[in-house]
């Protein structure tokens, strides 16, 4: 999982989206991608963070969060 966020990071930075495209981008496929194996998995609280921080690292300045 956390090389798929890699991934999906890496592909966000490579295009040119504006604030609102990377918003539906990550609502739409990135966060569904992550979200749908959790219910058979057994992660702990640093695993999940794990995760998500390469995600979250790049979406929040995009998105003009600090």
């Amino acid at each position: 999982m956390i090389k798929t966020a890699k991934d999906w990071v890496a592909k966000l930075r490579a295009g040119n989206l504006s604030q609102t495209e990377v918003w539906v981008a990550v609502q739409s496929t990135i966060w569904q991608t992550l979200v749908y194996p959790l219910l058979a998995l057994n992660l702990t609280r640093k695993e999940c963070e794990a995760i998500m921080a390469p995600l979250l690292g790049f979406v929040l300045p995009a998105l003009g969060i600090c």
